[in-house]
């Protein structure tokens, strides 16, 4: 669409200065590559984050089992093999319904994290038009009537007559 509009004022000429929508076209360039490197930066951090984050929460019941396991005995004598191996059967329904919670907590927050950094980041151009407004685009010595009917034809075709 930039590009449309970029096009559009390099066919209108005199009346629209170019300069200030190829300007407008190259900063929306450089803010989608910024946010292109921004959203790999936050990929990276964010599942290093989220990874930490569910070790931690994966470690308190595994340390759980192993400590229980210990407290109760299980861990010398003969048949402590099959004990080990039962235990370890168990521990993957354990450790799945612990991680549950906080797993959603942690993928939740991270969204909520990235969609911020990703609107903040978008913040300057929800619309690219806007910084025209600082400038006059069209020749204020054209009618406002013969402007407004030669930027956007109406249904009479633009030339201004009523029929």
């Amino acid at each position: 669409m930039v590009e449309e509009v970029v096009a559009w004022a390099l066919s209108q000429g005199a009346r629209v200065r170019p300069q200030l929508v190829e300007a407008q076209r190259d900063a929306i360039r450089a803010d989608a590559r910024k946010l292109q490197n921004v959203g790999r930066e936050m990929v990276k951090e964010m599942r290093e984050l989220a990874n930490a984050q569910l070790v931690h929460a994966i470690e308190g019941p595994i340390k759980r089992a192993c400590d229980d396991f210990v407290r109760r005995n299980l861990d010398s004598g003969t048949g402590v093999k099959d004990r080990i191996l039962r235990m370890y059967e168990k521990l993957p329904e354990k450790v799945t319904d612990a991680a549950e919670a906080p797993a959603t907590k942690i993928l939740q927050d991270l969204f909520k994290e990235v969609y911020k950094e990703i609107k903040d980041a978008l913040a300057d151009h929800q619309n690219p038009l806007i910084p025209f407004r600082k400038h006059r685009i069209v020749n204020s010595k054209i009618p406002r009537k013969k402007r407004c009917t030669t930027a956007a034809p109406g249904p009479g075709g633009g030339d201004g007559s009523d029929g």
